[in-house]
């Protein structure tokens, strides 16, 4: 039984807590956050993002074997592999030598045969890489917009210029922080010359992600159920967490299998390709809890 005194106590607690600018941030996020985790949940995040990360895995070799023929137009496809030694410590170990090696074998077999007319025969594997875009895609309906149904030429066609334009933004992006590292080595800071390389590169792939998923996010589904149209502000601060929350899982992810070999003394040979989807489902899931997060703040808005 709570007495007067205890009451009064507990009043003045109250009190003293409501004038905390903390509490004050805590009482504004609280509800938002809770609908936000019981929509992941009620929309099977988890599961949607496997279903990505399956068809991404069998969509990224062809996706390298299209990137090597344009970089082959122009580069040597050897050049196009030291760059992504950029990405080590990004992907994981085992995960980033399975691409590698695969990008090797790739380039091997298409020497001597880049030209224009090549890639005209590349319209299957194309249509094999545009697949774990479509599952995106649909993973978008299932957060941001619930009643809203494309057709399958119109979401195909939408699946294959994503992957187009993802590709072309990969290998420019590639091309970007691979001219920065000489830049900064020319410098001749000494021992932080390693400790900015590092630093750099990180801020740059947050920095590239946040931009391809805030520009994914605008361009899938701009309308809500309601036909009301998604405001761009409304939609920075899902692609901004989704980066966050990429970043700081691909970390945590990259540090536990170099300190912990749990994948190769687990599943063997296919320890590599294991951890590759592991990865992949983490980007695609970090994808999905920024729609989520947009999607609330659009109800949010709607509602007010």
């Amino acid at each position: 039984m709570i007495t007067g005194a205890t009451a009064g106590m507990i009043t003045q607690i109250q009190d003293r807590l409501e004038k905390l600018p903390l509490y004050g941030l805590y009482q504004r996020v609280e509800k938002p956050v809770s609908r936000i985790l019981a929509s992941i949940g009620n929309d099977n995040i988890g599961l949607i993002a496997g279903g990505v990360a399956f068809y991404a895995f069998l969509s990224i070799f062809p996706a390298i074997a299209f990137a090597l023929m344009i970089w082959g137009l122009f580069n040597s496809p050897d050049q196009l592999g030291n760059h992504l030694t950029l990405l080590s410590g990004i992907v994981p170990e085992d995960a980033f030598e399975l691409i590698a090696n695969q990008m090797i074998r790739i380039a091997e077999a298409q020497e001597g045969k880049l030209s224009w007319g090549a890639i005209a025969s590349l319209a299957l594997v194309l249509w094999s890489a545009s697949r774990a875009v479509n599952a995106l895609l649909s993973a978008m309906t299932v957060t941001i917009n619930k009643d809203h149904k494309r057709g399958f030429f119109q979401q195909n066609m939408l699946a294959l210029g994503f992957t187009i334009a993802g590709i072309f933004f990969a290998l420019l992006s590639i091309a970007i922080i691979s001219a920065f590292p000489p830049i900064i080595e020319a410098l001749r800071l000494g021992a932080f010359t390693d400790a900015l390389l590092h630093t750099f590169r990180w801020l740059m792939m947050f920095a590239l992600f946040f931009g391809a998923v805030y520009s994914f996010y605008r361009i899938a589904h701009p309308r809500t159920a309601g036909g009301e149209r998604i405001r761009p502000k409304r939609l920075w601060p899902g692609a901004l967490l989704g980066a966050l929350i990429w970043l700081m899982a691909s970390i945590a992810f990259s540090f536990y299998l170099s300190r912990f070999e749990v994948y190769n003394e687990t599943f063997g040979s296919l320890g590599a390709a294991i951890a590759l989807m592991m990865w992949l489902w983490i980007s695609a899931f970090a994808i999905c809890i920024g729609a989520e997060t947009n999607a609330e703040i659009q109800r949010e808005a709607s509602s007010n």
